[in-house]
């Protein structure tokens, strides 16, 4: 039952964030639309940026999860990302604009940031890096992705943003073994 609760508020956010900004939406917009008191919103979430996050979060895990986007590459996941942004983009623009950025941008660098040390561990030289020097790339090309990523909403997600995307994969997919090499050549 506490789950479908979750779930309710967040739907009911969703829409509501199809018709205004968050900074128009109350927690009492919220449970009078969901059919729920006050006490039951904050027994399941902080504030309003809590429910944003978990739903984010869950919608994201559950795009991610099916067996076509675990078998699929870092690009494509995170292909997926950006279309599931783009589908929801009135809601994520609405919330985008009021709330902290740091919800989104921790959201995405943390995906990215999965994704990537898998990408690493693919790299045969990688298992001669330190574990710091390991976060050290991770945090470089994480970082990276979810600016790219961040800069792409704050410009209202234009389409012909897409080819910076691209020129990312073109720099990751080139440079992650230079990079190591540097890396390995740096300790000698």
């Amino acid at each position: 039952m506490s789950q479908l609760t979750k779930y309710a508020l967040a739907q009911s956010l969703r829409k509501l964030l199809k018709e205004r900004p968050l900074d128009k939406i109350t927690v009492k917009d919220l449970v009078e639309d969901c059919g729920v008191n006050r006490q039951t919103f904050y027994y399941h979430f902080q504030d309003i940026y809590d429910l944003i996050a978990w739903s984010l979060n869950t919608e994201i895990d559950e795009l991610l999860r099916n067996k076509e986007a675990q078998n699929s590459d870092l690009k494509k996941q995170l292909s997926r990302v950006f279309r599931y942004f783009e589908d929801n983009r009135q809601i994520i623009l609405n919330g985008f604009d009021s709330v902290n950025h740091m919800q989104y941008e921790n959201i995405v660098e943390e995906y990215a940031r999965t994704h990537l040390k898998e990408k690493l561990a693919l790299v045969p030289k990688s298992a001669f890096l330190s574990e710091d020097e390991c976060e050290a790339i991770l945090d470089i090309y994480s970082c990276g992705f979810s600016g790219l990523f961040l800069k792409w909403i704050e410009l209202g997600m234009p389409q012909e943003y897409h080819a910076k995307i691209e020129y990312y994969f073109l720099l990751l997919d080139a440079n992650l073994e230079f990079v190591i090499e540097r890396f390995l050549e740096a300790k000698n």
